[in-house]
């Protein structure tokens, strides 16, 4: 890779991380790359101990900004996805149900069309926006076709190959049958399915080159490219160049993580190439923390506790990487507290939107380490929300539990019992009054099962139940809950019905 060529002097500013001025007159460009499903430990930046190769997204946290506090929207897919391209709390988008927190492939619901994403946010700044990778947003309201819900319909000006629902255990050709997978393994080029069943060997060469092809497309505007990795969902999958080569044993779940790792690194690479990289943002994280349900694969939260589903820490720390040469520091470790509805103030600052006249509309703030300004103020809590019901809240480095998913007592070991609660209602939910209250600075906070007891607990839970209602008051009532609209058959994806939904046209 030639992407470490030139880091740039620095200037300190009172954030952790060390940011010079940017000269450039021009709005940066703006790549935000999630990847789905890996653990806050999952990535050799983060653990050595895994076994975990050191590879692209490594060499990208050595020369960018590393965040060890950066925390997802939400629990499960669609809600935390939903939460970062919003900057909002997922349910004020509708986006939470009863039964389920994500998005089916005969769901009739979907994001609604009337909420401003971050991609439209930024075109009205002038940015040509594109979409690859996965969506999980919502994909037909009335037919098999009609796309309502699709990327496309929520400002994004070019959508390349995308996964409408995403990858998912049904698309294993080993195990499953052609039939089975036609229900839920399909890929999009924009708007219309190019393959059913998809065939995933060849996925992340398009998700690369339609990268390249979109970065090189548009010469006169800033870019804002949203690229949502498949890996490394269940059921893992990587090509002849990757398979069977990861010192990283049980599953290919290495293997999964250096092809995507590749495809980081061709990106910064052409970024390079083209002498966009000091004037383009590149953020790397995760949409939540990976699944603890099984001993099916490697995947690793760092030593947090419980997983995917779950408001416990493995859920939502995950790891973050931000690299833009010449404007951020490189090698820089940064602690401040962030989530991913963050990045959308944030990026519409850094294009020049008026962020400061949307208070009543976004719950992200401005992140200090990339706020050009220095102006910003660091995040001093959120909450913690598993569909509508509010389970935890973080304030300072206390975390402050009022229900919790699976047994108060962690699970040992790393395939551990907590499992994924996918209706936030489910039986392992239990209610804690008082609340259960952890030290986050305490062992990493990474345990969760040694209850804070310090002389100011009471005032802390005080604290902390004042801004739960002020919270509340804010949110006020909700909208109706786009997942609880159900399914139909009839909205499932299908190419061509005379071929029993089988089609190849790449």
């Amino acid at each position: 890779m030639i992407y470490g060529v030139f880091i740039g002097a620095t200037l300190a500013l009172t954030c952790t991380v060390l940011v010079s001025g940017n000269s450039q007159e021009s709005q940066p460009n703006i790549i935000v790359m999630v990847a789905d499903d890996v653990g806050y430990g999952d990535l050799y930046s983060y653990d050595k101990n895994t076994g975990q190769e050191r590879n692209e997204i490594d060499i990208m946290a050595e020369e960018g900004v590393k965040f060890t506090q950066w925390n997802a929207g939400g629990p499960m897919c669609t809600p935390s996805r939903a939460s970062l391209l919003t900057g909002r709390y997922a349910f004020r988008s509708g986006i939470y149900g009863s039964t389920s927190q994500v998005f089916a492939p005969k769901s009739v619901g979907g994001l609604p069309t009337s909420t401003t994403t971050l991609a439209e946010a930024l075109k009205d700044q002038g940015y040509f926006t594109g979409m690859i990778g996965k969506w999980h947003l919502g994909i037909n309201a009335v037919s098999s076709t009609d796309g309502t819900y699709l990327p496309g319909n929520h400002g994004f000006d070019w959508v390349g190959t995308n996964l409408p629902f995403g990858q998912t255990g049904s698309c294993e050709p080993d195990t499953q049958t052609t039939e089975e997978m036609t229900k839920q393994c399909f890929l999009y080029n924009g708007s219309s399915i190019v393959q059913q069943p998809i065939k995933v060997k060849e996925l992340s060469e398009k998700l690369r080159d339609d990268a390249i092809t979109f970065i090189n497309a548009e010469t006169e505007n800033p870019f804002f490219l949203y690229l949502a990795f498949p890996q490394v969902h269940h059921a893992l999958f990587c090509n002849d160049d990757f398979c069977g080569k990861s010192a990283r044993d049980n599953g290919g779940y290495g293997d999964s993580i250096n092809e995507m790792a590749w495809v980081v690194g061709g990106i910064l690479d052409e970024l390079v190439a083209q002498s966009l990289q000091n004037n383009t943002l590149v953020l790397f994280t995760s949409d939540q923390g990976a699944s603890k349900d099984s001993c099916r694969s490697s995947h690793y939260n760092g030593g947090f506790r419980g997983g995917k589903g779950t408001t416990w820490e493995g859920a939502y720390r995950v790891p973050a990487i931000a690299w833009w040469p010449n404007t951020l520091a490189a090698g820089t470790e940064s602690d401040t507290l962030i989530n991913h509805m963050d990045i959308y103030p944030t990026a519409l600052k850094l294009a020049g939107g008026q962020v400061e006249a949307l208070p009543d509309t976004l719950d992200g703030q401005v992140i200090p380490d990339l706020d050009l300004e220095g102006t910003a103020t660091e995040r001093e809590h959120f909450f913690y929300y598993c569909s509508d019901r509010l389970m935890a809240v973080r304030y300072l480095n206390r975390k402050v539990h009022y229900y919790t998913m699976g047994s108060e007592v962690a699970p040992t070991g790393r395939c551990d019992n907590t499992a994924i609660d996918n209706t936030c209602y489910g039986d392992d939910v239990v209610y804690h009054d008082p609340p259960l209250v952890y030290d986050l600075s305490a062992d990493d906070g990474k345990t969760e099962t040694t209850r804070y007891a310090g002389s100011d607990l009471a005032t802390i839970i005080s604290e902390v139940e004042e801004l739960v209602s002020k919270h509340k008051l804010a949110i006020g009532s909700l909208p109706t809950s786009e997942i609880d609209k159900g399914g139909q058959i009839k909205n499932l994806p299908c190419c061509d019905s005379a071929t029993a939904c089988v089609c190849n046209y790449y």
